[in-house]
């Protein structure tokens, strides 16, 4: 399956005859499904909240959604558990799912305690799922938090920047806010550095629906590690690119994940 690459001019007609500038919109398509497809494998690392700010209601959605998003794992699936608040620990090392039991009693006991080091969770989270990046697997990180990081790393371009890195190596992320006073803007924005999803848990009842889009939205990958590469012909210069895109090493743009149905 091809993307569809559209050239769009912003005017209709130039002149053959002189120097002219022109704007052109660059549109890229991905193909529509034309059947449902077997998921990819994954490998995920699920970073958990468990400071002082997530106690009662919010820890218990943290556990919750934990679960019931290694509830859908298959046994070829890879799943790693870390847990943070001023201090990070790994209870579940990256692993092969097939051991659902174990890895949600570990889950079970997770108690909230301490300030909040989200950066350093969500470091160890990503470093987690790292050691077995494959990338003919979806490898994710996701986290589950208030986002009221108050130790560590507390700046969210920092954070932000870090997370995009880690993007640019195959990894990204996806954020699930908790609780009514969390912080939307950097959960939002380490979801969009991440070039995953980002979402507000509301209640218990709402995680089913939750997973199903994150799930659909890993089915529905068809591209990882995108490029655009722009090559003039004779007589053409590209003088600027309005996206704010980085470059490869080969001076390539860099692309977000291409997702069937969806245009970038």
């Amino acid at each position: 399956m091809k993307p569809t690459i559209t050239l769009i001019p912003l005017r209709e007609v130039v002149t053959s005859d002189a120097y002219t500038q022109l704007d052109l919109i660059v549109r890229i398509e991905s193909p529509q499904p034309q059947e449902i497809l077997k998921r990819s494998k994954l490998n995920l690392g699920l970073v958990i909240d468990r400071s002082g700010s997530m106690q009662g209601q919010k820890m218990d959605y943290a556990r919750k959604a934990a679960i019931y998003a290694v509830e859908q794992l298959k046994e070829s699936d890879r799943v790693s558990i870390t847990i943070y608040d001023n201090q990070v620990e790994v209870i579940v090392p990256n692993t092969l799912a097939t051991n659902k039991t174990q890895i949600i009693e570990k889950i079970k006991h997770i108690h909230s305690r301490g300030s909040t080091n989200l950066y350093e969770g969500w470091l160890e989270g990503g470093k987690q799922v790292s050691q077995k990046y494959n990338n003919e697997q979806l490898n994710r990180v996701i986290l589950l938090s208030d986002g009221l990081a108050n130790d560590g790393e507390t700046n969210p371009d920092v954070i932000c920047t870090h997370v995009h890195g880690l993007m640019q190596h195959g990894v990204s992320t996806s954020t699930m806010g908790i609780g009514d006073d969390f912080n939307e803007d950097l959960m939002e924005a380490m979801a969009k550095s991440g070039d995953g999803n980002y979402y507000y848990i509301e209640s218990p009842d709402s995680l089913p629906t939750i997973f199903q889009a994150e799930l659909q939205g890993i089915i529905a990958t068809i591209g990882s590690k995108v490029s655009l590469g722009i090559e003039p012909s004779r007589n053409i210069e590209v003088l600027d690119v309005f996206n704010d895109l980085s470059k490869t090493r080969y001076g390539r743009y860099k692309l977000p994940n291409l997702i069937m149905g969806n245009q970038i």
